[in-house]
Formats: structure tokens, sequence, C-alpha cells
């Protein structure tokens, strides 16, 4: 049976990942919605003086169950273009112009002809470029500017569907060991959940309701995979004609899964043998790479989580399908926020250079000063805090001279946003990465971005 090896970190850098992805897919994964720009920084070129270094196994992987008055990740009700946030959406999922419903999922998010004509204006195209859903939008778009890098885009529901004899393979394995508390929610007509009253069955069934109280769904134990896999099925082929899921003659649209199960099954199906990158197979040990948000690194953290992702991994069947020990790498994509347009990234090039200047400054002081003598530290000190300073300052005013694209993507803000929309439909071009931050580990890109964060906010 598998088993994980759970690594978060950020001690690796853009070429790396550049490098791996020629042998192997690295998957980034994102909520349907505005996606920003360091998540196309995933995609971008890395140029150096004689070659290019490209991504082309990066998987922009979009989670398309998010929930549209909860989940608020890149706004998935509304388009954000030109700095501007055109609301599409309510919080129910029904267009401005009409009635708020109760919540429910992306993908059942149709949208007026009304609201159609509106967004084919704001973005310069004909209304027959608009999908009938926001979430068909979002998803087109995303397509559009991730393809203008080097990586690809589906979402989590096509990535499982392509999988299917697997995934039905895993799941069933979970189903005979009892782990019932995995298929957590019911999707219903409408798009709304209905969530498990208790993982222990009552007369060979599981039973979900609604928040608001609803009516209660029954759902055999025998029925859960399928209805599984007709979920990732109705919401891959909705998402991506942009059309709402149709519920199943049952009554349901299918059945969902926890977090856990998630991580549980990214990690599984990237280290599976007979990968379509062609990945070398070793039956010992495989490395998977996933490049997370703000939010989703910080599972990695959490024990009871790492334990639960474990447990299911070690379950997983056919066992020969998988190698014996699987590294997954949880990495903070969110610092890869130093990237810009061509015209930009060659002003991050100064700063990213002045930033290395000041970091080899702060290094060599603590070495003298540990070599010095005792009547010669005071001195020392005093003389490598003003080289300090002119640096700091130096490296600030050019900070803010770039501020207004600090302030677009500064992580204590968030006011702004330079998103796919503007990939596409604007004049920003693609994402570049500045040509000296290919090799900075994404921990160094961090420690940058929160030194920027504390200059535009002052």
């Amino acid at each position: 049976m598998p088993e994980l090896e759970f690594k978060t970190h950020g001690e690796i850098t853009p070429k790396q990942l550049a490098e791996l992805s020629r042998s192997q897919t690295i998957v980034r994964s994102a909520h349907l919605g505005n996606v920003g720009l360091y998540n196309l920084a995933g995609a971008a070129k890395l140029s150096a003086k004689k070659r290019s270094f490209r991504n082309p196994g990066v998987t922009l992987l979009l989670l398309d169950r998010n929930l549209l008055g909860r989940d608020t990740n890149y706004r998935p009700k509304s388009v954000i273009f030109n700095q501007a946030i055109t609301p599409v959406l309510r919080a129910g999922g029904k267009d401005v112009l009409d009635q708020p419903q109760p919540d429910f999922l992306t993908p059942f998010s149709p949208i007026s002809e009304q609201m159609r004509d509106k967004l084919a204006k704001l973005l310069g195209v004909s209304q027959s470029e608009i999908p009938g859903t926001l979430a068909g939008l979002h998803y087109k778009t995303a397509k559009k500017a991730y393809g203008q890098g080097a990586g690809t885009v589906v979402t989590w529901s096509e990535y499982l569907n392509s999988h299917e004899k697997l995934l039905r393979s895993i799941l069933n394995a979970w189903v005979k060991a009892g782990k019932y508390n995995v298929f957590d929610r019911v999707i219903i007509p409408g798009g709304q959940l209905a969530h498990l009253t208790s993982s222990t069955p009552r007369n060979g069934a599981l039973f979900y309701q609604t928040k608001d109280g609803g009516s209660i769904k029954r759902v055999q134990i025998e029925d859960l995979v399928q209805f599984t896999l007709n979920a990732n099925r109705s919401l891959a082929h909705a998402v991506k004609t942009g059309t709402v899921p149709e519920a199943k003659s049952d009554g349901n649209v299918g059945v969902m899964f926890n977090v856990e199960a998630s991580t549980a099954l990214g990690a599984l199906l990237e280290a599976r043998k007979a990968h379509p990158s062609g990945t070398p197979f070793n039956s010992e040990r495989m490395a998977v790479y996933h490049l997370s948000g703000p939010d989703y690194i910080k599972y990695g953290s959490k024990a009871d989580f790492v334990k639960e992702v474990s447990e299911l991994v070690s379950l997983a069947k056919p066992a020969g399908a998988f190698p014996k020990t699987i590294e997954f790498h949880l990495l903070p994509q969110t610092n890869l926020n130093l990237a810009g347009n061509s015209a930009t990234a060659k002003k991050l090039e100064e700063i990213i250079a002045h930033w290395k200047g000041l970091s080899a400054l702060q290094k060599e002081k603590g070495e003298k000063i540990k070599a010095a003598q005792p009547t010669e530290k005071r001195q020392l000190i005093g003389e490598y805090d003003s080289r300090i300073r002119t640096f700091r300052d130096v490296l600030s005013k050019k900070i803010l001279a770039l501020k207004i694209h600090f302030v677009d993507h500064a992580s204590v803000l968030g006011l702004r946003r330079t998103t796919i929309y503007d990939i596409v439909h604007g004049d920003h071009g693609p994402v570049h990465l500045p040509r000296n931050a290919r090799n900075m580990t994404l921990t160094e890109m961090g420690k940058l971005q929160k030194f920027i964060d504390g200059v535009v906010t002052k």
C-alpha cells in the first residue's frame, strides 16, 4: 500500500520547476473565477541569455465546486477587468437583474441575455462569445490567458473524469474501508448542497440535509461511487459548454467528496503508473508537486489533515498502480507575485537585483561581526548599519516608483488585481517572470514580497 510523505515548503526555484515540468506534470489549483497574476506566472516564460525555460507541464486545475455565496477567492460572482469590478451574479448565483436565490455551486450560474450583452460590450467581443454561465466565461477566459504561457487548463471535474477507471477503483476501496465521511455532500437540483448528517449508515444508506433544514436526501452505500462519478461528468460538461448541470432521474446531480479526499486523489493520480506526461514510473518512490494558494497551503501544517490524507492514500487500490512512497510537495505559488508584462518584468529585475545586494550585505555583516575582535565590533556595526540603511532607502524608492504595480498585487491590500480578463481582452500582454527571479526560491520571493508590502502600505 502506498505511503505518503507530506512536505510543505518553498525551497524550490522557478528554474527547477521548469526543468521538472519537462518530464512530469506540476499542478496548480485555483478557484474558478478571476484568476490573478501569480497563477499565470506558473506558465510564464523564464527568459535567459541563450535559451528559454518554459513550464509545459504546469496544469492550472480550476476548482469548479466553490460556493458563490461563501467562497470569495477570485470573486467568482464578478468580472474584474481594467481594474474595475463588474458584478454579474448575486450571492445566490442569479443574474443581478433577477431576484437572489439560495446559495449554490459556481457552475450553476446562468446569466441573462441582457447581462451577456453587457459583458460583451465590456470585453469588446460579440455576444456569441459570451457563454451562458459565468462559470463558463471564467473557464474559457482562463484557458486563453494561461495558454499564452506554456500551461494547460482543466477543471477539477474534467481532471477526475479523465481518470474515471482508476478513480472508481480508489473510491471503491474507500467505501469498502468504511470511509463514508469522505462523501460529505450531495448536489441537488439548482446546485444547492445537502450535507452529510452522520458518517454512520442507517439501513445501508447515508443521509444528507441542506443547511436551511430542507428535505433529507438518501443515498444508498452501493450508489456512492457512481453518484460521485455522475457529479464529475455533469460538472465537467457544464463548465466546458457554459450550460447548467442537469439532474439525474433520481433527483440528484451527484455526490462530492471533502478536501482531504481531493488532496489524496491529487497525490495518487499524479504518482500513478502510465502517467500521460510520460513520467518514468518508479515503483519505490515518486514525487508530486502541487503549487498552492494562500489558503490551501495552510492545510499542510495541520496534523489531523495530513494524517487523514495519508490514511486515504494508504487505502488506494489497485496497489500496483502506485509507488510504495509518494512525496507530496505543497509549494507557495502566491510568492510568484513578482511578475508582470514584459515592461514591468524589466523594472522588477532592478528591484530583485537590489534586494539580492541588500541580502548579501546583511550576510556579510553577520560574518564580519562574528570574526571581528571585540574592540572592532561597535565600529563595524555602525558602518554596516549605515550602508544597509542606504541600500534600503534606494530599494524603497525603486519600489515606490513602481507602486501602482505593487498596490495591484500586494497581499496585504488586495484592492486591485490584474486578471485573466486583462490578459485576454486588455493591453497587458503575456505574463513574464524577471530573468533574475528564476534562481530565487519561492521562500526568498516571499521575503521580498513582505518587504514590498511594508513599503507600499506605510
